[in-house]
């Protein structure tokens, strides 16, 4: 079972990306700013954790610095308008700009997780 973490916080786009991540066969959890994001992928058990850049609370790249200064080691795509996330956003496996066509998203998705044998705990 495949398991990814989603952070957003358009709660339209959560719910899109729950859909179209379930049809292609991944099991999708979500979050709706960095800190719910931080604290969840904590949990573990995820093979992929897509995240937005800008939101309120705790952005994105804030979020990824902070999951990597304790440990975790799960792939990171981050989704973006702003053109400068990718440049701020160290730690990341993957970056697509927003928007993006679902395919595009998918294929990096899928390469990352054949990437990483068992999700990070």
């Amino acid at each position: 079972m495949k398991k990814v973490l989603y952070v957003d916080d358009d709660m339209f786009l959560r719910g899109l990306m729950v859909s179209v991540l379930e049809e292609f066969g991944y099991v999708t959890v979500t979050a709706e700013n960095g800190q719910e994001g931080e604290a969840v992928a904590m949990q573990g058990g995820f093979n992929l954790i897509i995240t937005d850049y800008d939101m309120p609370v705790m952005k994105g790249g804030e979020m990824v610095r902070r999951l990597r200064e304790q440990g975790l080691q799960t792939p990171i795509v981050m989704v973006s308008s702003t053109s400068e996330a990718e440049e701020v956003s160290l730690g990341i496996d993957g970056f697509l700009s927003k928007p993006y066509e679902t395919q595009s998203l998918i294929d990096l998705i899928d390469r990352l997780v054949e990437g990483a044998a068992e999700p990070a705990a």
